[in-house]
């Protein structure tokens, strides 16, 4: 009938926190891009309200994605290359609550980008590759 039923996997509002050692960024960015391809009329979420358009929410979630690793990698380019660096730079704001939350994203992409050969780390620090 067209009813995803998605867990946390995609919520009725915000987005899932993906903590590199719970879960992988790149694949999770492959899971929502493969679910693009299916006749999905309605996601029903874990938690938050229904939702009724899923292409465009599976599509803003994907660009959401992908627009924070345009930001982790814009940030190693100029330098920046911890992850508290980066985390003060791309989430200025964040309350004090959802702070660790924030690190787990900026880790996730780190690991994504490592895990692809697009960055590497030594100790604490990330660089660009190549």
């Amino acid at each position: 009938r067209g009813i995803l039923f998605s867990g946390d996997h995609i919520l009725g509002m915000g987005t899932t926190v993906i903590r590199p050692e719970e879960g992988d960024m790149g694949q999770y960015i492959a899971s929502l891009e493969k679910l693009l391809a299916y006749d999905v009329r309605l996601i029903c979420p874990g938690h938050g309200p229904v939702i009724r358009s899923p292409q465009s929410k599976l599509q803003e979630l994907i660009h959401h994605r992908r627009e924070r690793e345009a930001q982790v990698l814009d940030l190693l380019g100029q330098g920046v290359n911890t992850v508290d660096e980066m985390l003060k730079s791309i989430y200025p704001e964040v309350d004090s609550r959802l702070k660790n939350m924030a690190r787990d994203q900026v880790r996730a992409h780190l690991a994504k980008l490592e895990k692809e050969g697009r960055a590497r780390r030594e100790p604490e620090r990330f660089f660009l590759t190549g």
